[in-house]
């Protein structure tokens, strides 16, 4: 019982990684187009979004479970 327990945990934690990961691509995304696209978006501004980026990255790194073998 325990055992399934864990698995349904692993699976929330693998959805919650791949749930960040895709908000990393959304922020790197929007840091990228809105330099390019416009001047609101400064050197500043755009690194400090790639710096959360890169921080939420490392978080879901940690949120998805390694492999277990079976």
């Amino acid at each position: 019982m325990l055992y399934l327990h864990q698995i349904k945990h692993d699976d929330r934690r693998r959805e919650i990684g791949k749930m960040l990961i895709k908000v990393v691509e959304y922020l790197i995304t929007i840091a990228l187009i809105g330099k390019l696209l416009t001047e609101k978006v400064t050197v500043p501004v755009a690194s400090s979004i790639i710096i959360t980026g890169c921080i939420v990255l490392v978080i879901a790194f940690f949120m998805i479970p390694p492999n277990r073998e079976k």
